[in-house]
């Protein structure tokens, strides 16, 4: 069966819609072979990536939290196709008790509106980690903005 084995412990960045990993978690893919997804400490995410005018019914975090980053993750890294991270997704959504109908409209959308995100956003495309090398002390005082400028300017 598919699960997750650790709480999420993350802290908000300085801008407020970015959220820093700060401990390592897995999800466990429930299909033969065992496969199983980490997060790592550093990583980067804005949870679930719903307009703001779906807040009242979807809000950015709920018990859903842990399958967004996981999703964002997927999408980050393209370790598995886009088909398979909406996948994904969505049975952590289940495994997490969101509700059916919840789960189904943010897979749905997902499938419908993540195309961008996955082809034109990722680590992969862009050449620039979601992953902090080093997570500061500080983390909450930066943006995502100035650590991509940072990582440009290091020249990662």
């Amino acid at each position: 069966m598919s699960s997750f084995t650790e709480i999420l412990i993350a802290s908000p960045l300085k801008d407020g819609e970015q959220w820093v990993i700060r401990k390592e978690f897995s999800y466990y893919v429930d299909k033969e072979g065992g496969d199983v997804i980490t997060v790592p400490a550093g990583f980067i995410s804005d949870y679930a990536s719903i307009p703001r005018f779906l807040w009242p019914f979807a809000p950015r975090w709920g018990k859903y939290g842990k399958a967004a980053v996981v999703h964002d993750y997927l999408y980050d890294t393209h370790e598995k196709t886009r088909k398979e991270a909406d996948g994904i997704f969505y049975d952590a959504m289940v495994i997490l008790g969101t509700p059916p109908w919840k789960a189904k409209t943010m897979y749905r959308s997902v499938r419908m509106f993540g195309g961008n995100a996955y082809k034109d956003h990722s680590s992969y495309i862009v050449g620039l980690k979601k992953t902090m090398i080093e997570i500061p002390e500080l983390a909450e005082d930066v943006c995502f903005t100035d650590y991509k400028d940072l990582l440009k300017k290091s020249k990662f």
